[in-house]
């Protein structure tokens, strides 16, 4: 993680051009797909069971996303949208999805010393009267946080 975060632009520690930036690194990475579009940049899952994080310029504000499910971020800062995009690609990241007969709960979680704990949290009310109660897990795993 350490990587991403130490790239500076050569003015002022500013960020010249994010998306460059998440591209060039993205390089040390074969495995991992992505598509550039006019505005930003769209990761695939680089684990099967991994989840899409993308970044986009919305010019002069960044907004990144994390997963299908909606959890998204407005930043005016491009530093912290790359900090945030990096997050959700390490391993101390993960994207909850509980299913239940009425409720599909989406939890963005991050790792602590203490455990996982809730950064974000939605829901969507849906009647599923044959759906079991079901957790799946998702994680990226891309960046390792080891010192």
């Amino acid at each position: 993680m350490a990587e991403f975060e130490k790239t500076r632009g050569p003015v002022g520690g500013v960020i010249a051009d994010p998306v460059q930036l998440i591209v060039d690194k993205l390089r040390g990475y074969p495995h991992v797909t992505y598509e550039l579009s006019d505005d930003g940049i769209y990761i695939h899952p680089p684990t099967p069971n991994g989840f899409p994080v993308w970044l986009v310029d919305d010019d002069p504000d960044w907004t990144v996303h994390a997963g299908d499910c909606g959890a998204h971020w407005h930043l005016q800062d491009a530093e912290e949208a790359l900090e945030l995009l990096v997050f959700c690609l390490s391993e101390d990241c993960r994207l909850k999805v509980e299913d239940s007969t009425f409720w599909r709960h989406f939890t963005l979680e991050a790792r602590t010393s203490s455990g996982w704990v809730t950064e974000w949290q939605t829901a969507v009310f849906m009647i599923r009267l044959w759906k079991p109660k079901t957790v799946q897990i998702f994680d990226n795993k891309l960046i390792s946080t080891e010192a």
